[in-house]
């Protein structure tokens, strides 16, 4: 998701990916953490640009915790999240590996991964 390619930086994969990243990212943090991340990001950033790794450092700092798989695994890689981070928190009970009744999640890759 962070670097796409040319061409590609609009591509529909990136939004299905990134709002099922941000969900993901919300149930590790919880909300108070997220939802104030969310709101100091657009303070401090109102007038002004800022980048991906500013935001993971952000939200590192906010949280608390270190985020360095997650991040690897949902933006900087260019496979399916492990599940450890696919399905955090909550959002196990959505692992259709783990036999629950109704699960029907599935994940999608293209053939360059994102």
């Amino acid at each position: 998701m962070y670097d796409p390619g040319q061409g590609r930086e609009l591509d529909s994969a990136l939004y299905f990916k990134g709002s099922m990243m941000l969900h993901a990212l919300r149930r590790t943090v919880g909300d108070a953490a997220f939802f104030g991340t969310l709101k100091r990001w657009q303070r401090d950033h109102r007038y002004g640009n800022a980048s991906w790794p500013q935001f993971e450092a952000l939200i590192e700092k906010v949280s608390g915790k270190d985020l360095t798989g997650f991040f690897s695994s949902w933006v900087h890689g260019t496979t399916v999240p492990e599940k450890k981070y696919l399905f955090p928190g909550s959002l196990g009970s959505l692992d259709p590996a783990a036999g629950h009744a109704g699960a029907t999640a599935t994940a999608r890759t293209t053939s360059s991964g994102s």
